[in-house]
């Protein structure tokens, strides 16, 4: 059984193709993307072309490169000076929240209305009498 020639279930004919540049198939188009010299995506720029030319100009210049570790000594001492201002207040909140914890047992005892026992000593059994 044949299907008509002309009918709808016959696949339509492609006319031209489908990518317009022979031998592209993928990718981005001609033209699209940032700009030249968008920084936007540059993350520390470690291997950029511009940072590697400001390095060495920096290397060149004795001057600029004093200012230079002048700052990365003066960003050490800074850096060094907050974490040890760091650690004095992490136990100056453990130290508070220790003497929470104390006062707050110093409480439950005190509220507490039952004799403790003596130490060294059992407890008394809970025997009913009767």
């Amino acid at each position: 059984m044949s299907v008509p020639s002309g009918s709808q279930s016959e696949s339509p004919k492609r006319r031209g193709r489908a990518c317009p540049e022979p031998g592209r198939r993928g990718g981005p188009r001609p033209g699209s993307g940032p700009p030249r010299g968008n920084l936007n995506a540059l993350k520390h720029g470690r291997t950029s072309r511009q940072y590697r030319r400001l390095l060495h100009l920096v290397a060149d210049d004795p001057e600029a490169r004093e200012i230079v570790l002048r700052l990365a000594r003066a960003q050490r001492r800074r850096r060094a000076r907050a974490q040890s201002d760091a650690n004095l207040l992490l136990l100056a909140v453990a130290a508070q929240l220790r003497e929470r914890a104390i006062d707050a047992a110093v409480a439950l005892y005190e509220n507490d209305q039952r004799i403790p026992p003596l130490p060294d000593t059992d407890p008394p059994p809970n025997e009913t009498f009767s």
